[in-house]
Formats: structure tokens, sequence, C-alpha cells
């Protein structure tokens, strides 16, 4: 119980997810203060260093590094997926919907499949 207790109070990057125990982790404002939401290696000199990453290639680059404490990279993956939009950097991003189809015969053959089209899909799953 009080190891959920800490982990509840414990600040987190609001960009890639690193834990922030200590203040050398922080990274700085562009007149060299630190910055108490984002870590020194997503935040630099008052500016994301990544600034052009999704959340998506985030999750990639972090997934090997959140393995290395027991879960398997795609369990990683699903967790920061979960997680991320949660994050200030990642909050405003819009998600693509994409159309989940009714259709049970699937094509089994590697040709293309075939596009959808309106009828098909009455469900939408955000990834």
């Amino acid at each position: 119980m009080e190891q959920n207790k800490n982990y509840e109070n414990m600040k987190f990057c609001q960009s890639c997810g690193m834990p922030l125990t200590e203040e050398g982790q922080l990274g700085t404002n562009a007149d060299g203060s630190q910055n108490q939401d984002y870590c020194s290696y997503c935040w630099k000199e008052g500016a994301f260093t990544w600034p052009q990453a999704t959340m998506e290639q985030m999750i990639d680059h972090c997934a090997p590094m959140m393995a290395q404490s027991g879960f398997t990279q795609e369990e990683a993956r699903q967790r920061m997926r979960q997680w991320f939009p949660t994050l200030k950097r990642w909050a405003g991003e819009v998600r693509q919907a994409q159309p989940v189809s009714r259709n049970t015969n699937y094509r089994t053959d590697r040709q293309s499949p075939r596009l959808l089209r309106p009828g098909d899909c009455s469900v939408f799953a955000i990834i």
C-alpha cells in the first residue's frame, strides 16, 4: 500500500513519462531556470529537444527503456498508449479515428484489401 502512495505522488516528465525523482533530471527554461514539467532529455533551454516527435514516435523511443523495468516492449507500448494522452505534451493531440468493419468476410489471400465504403463501418476505434 505504501508503494502505491509513493507512486501516486511521484512526478513524471509530461512528454516521455520518465519519473522525476531528482532536481538534476529537470529540463531547463530559456532563462536557465528548471522546468518542473519536463525532463532534461525532453526540454532544454525553453524548447522540446525533439519538437517534431509524435506521441507514437515517443512511445517507440521509450518502449525499450520501459522494457528494462520488467515489461515486454509490446506491454510497454500498450501502457504508454493509454497513459501518454494524459500527459501535458500529448493531451491536446488529436488522434485519428479508424473505422472498424462489421464485415466478417475477411480476405485471406495476400491481395490488397478493398477500400471501406460508407455503410461498411458503424464503430470507430480510437488509436
